[in-house]
């Protein structure tokens, strides 16, 4: 995955780092014992992620990359800073949360990897200057007095890194910062849709925040909602007690599965659709389980045909009919009418071939024979396509698709509803696309119908 993801995805400016966890109940030397996180026990690894994609991740059960570590840098630390290795272009914007934030984390990162860090920090041992710190309050004036209280503090005379910013502001407790991408600390003014108790209705109401807590709440986001996405529509609850390596290939297939998902909805904005317009996450999922399910049916070529919004065309023998083939089928009341003498001929029919004889057979044409069409049933393996012996002098339907009378060792599919010739039997149950060697089927069947006319009339001579 870190070597594909690159390729298909060029990081853009803000992106964010946080952990992914991989859900593990068994026994393994690298699992980890995780309380404070749904997914529960598990592996863990560093995830660099956009708008739900996740773009590399580093797995913390590998040794960290000794380059960072002669910096002075933690393990964790040192994970995030390889993650920064894929990037492209200089000045990214990274999101990380308490977990990482640290002084001298953000100053290497500008360094070192030319990456901008913001996010909020820990009080204790993070490198925050003591004039930006603001202890907690326990009574409620207290917290009322205190809150909108702000301090800030800029790293001044490092040459290297000129632009570290700390900064604290009290709401319902107080929230500290470090950053290296703040320009103002300012309030700025915001909007939201509330619900009013007293009118039963939804207002909007103006409210401030502050300009770093703002930006944060918009760029930390990218693993949550890839982690979001995930677990929506995930099928590994029940693997989990599995070996480890199937929590780690199900963790897999699920971030690819949010990748392409993401990918797709990106590629039709930027072609100009409305996102109105697009697949819904469930739809798109459920899109690649039936293509995978049944191929022939749901395979790309079918959904290009649904795009079209052209109806499948419906086989006769689905077709609601009125005549004598559906009040054969119905009991009638009164005296039952004595049955008629069957023919000489009809007395070798079997039960299947009077049953085929009072419904008209399946069409046979270009549509329905295209993938997704409605004889896709043909290539289905888990119906039994067993032939059964049917009226004398019926025509190959396969024949008569291709413009040829054959009535020669003719059988029934009870399961297609088609009349088939004992040459056409295999290649129309097992060719995907008949559609495409038309023409190679039409010269096959011509030499062969040439052979078999010399060989009747040498036998007549």
């Amino acid at each position: 995955m870190n070597y594909l993801m690159p390729l298909a995805w060029l990081v853009g400016r803000v992106f964010s780092t946080d952990e992914q966890t991989m859900g593990f109940q068994g026994h393994h030397a690298d699992k980890k014992r995780i309380t404070y996180k749904d997914e529960g026990d598990g592996f863990q690894g560093d995830a660099l992620c956009q708008d739900g994609w996740t773009h590399q991740i580093f797995m913390q059960n590998d040794p960290a990359p000794k380059e960072f570590l002669r910096l002075g840098l933690l393990p964790l630390h040192s994970l995030v800073l390889w993650l920064f290795g894929c990037l492209k272009a200089d000045y990214h914007v990274c999101g990380v949360d308490n977990l990482y934030t640290s002084a001298k984390f953000c100053r290497v990162s500008y360094v070192k990897a030319k990456v901008l860090l913001n996010g909020v920090t820990r009080t204790g041992s993070r490198g925050l200057p003591k004039s930006v710190l603001q202890d907690a309050k326990v009574r409620r004036l207290e917290i009322l007095a205190a809150r909108g209280t702000v301090k800030a503090a800029v790293l001044i005379g490092d040459a290297e890194c000129p632009n570290l910013d700390a900064a604290s502001v009290y709401d319902t407790k107080p929230v500290h910062f470090l950053s290296t991408v703040c320009e103002n600390i300012k309030w700025i003014q915001k909007e939201r849709l509330v619900f009013n108790a007293e009118t039963g209705k939804t207002e909007m109401i103006k409210f401030l925040r502050l300009e770093m807590n703002d930006f944060y709440n918009n760029s930390m986001g990218h693993v949550d909602l890839s982690d979001q996405l995930r677990n929506q529509y995930r099928f590994d609850h029940w693997l989990r007690m599995q070996k480890w390596w199937w929590a780690l290939f199900w963790w897999w297939m699920g971030v690819m599965m949010v990748n392409v998902y993401v990918y797709y909805v990106l590629l039709n904005l930027l072609a100009g659709k409305l996102k109105k317009d697009l697949l819904t996450h469930h739809d798109f999922r459920q899109a690649i389980a039936l293509s995978w399910i049944a191929p022939d049916k749901y395979s790309p070529e079918a959904l290009a045909l649904l795009a079209r919004k052209d109806p499948p065309a419906m086989s006769s023998s689905t077709k609601k009919r009125k005549g004598p083939a559906n009040r054969a089928s119905t009991p009638s009341s009164g005296k039952s009418k004595k049955p008629r003498s069957a023919q000489p001929e009809e007395e070798e029919w079997c039960s299947d071939a009077r049953e085929e004889r009072l419904s008209r057979r399946s069409v046979l044409d270009d549509k329905s024979l295209a993938v997704g069409g409605s004889m896709s049933v043909r290539l289905h393996a888990q119906v039994t396509h067993w032939p059964k012996p049917t009226k004398p002098r019926t025509r190959c339907q396969m024949h008569r698709w291709l413009g040829i009378e054959a009535k020669n060792d003719v059988m029934h599919c009870k399961t297609c509803n088609v009349a088939l010739c004992i040459y056409c039997y295999e290649p129309f149950h097992t060719y995907p696309v008949l559609t495409k060697i038309k023409e190679q089927l039409l010269n096959e069947f011509k030499e062969e119908w040439g052979a078999i006319k010399h060989n009747t009339a040498k036998n007549k001579k």
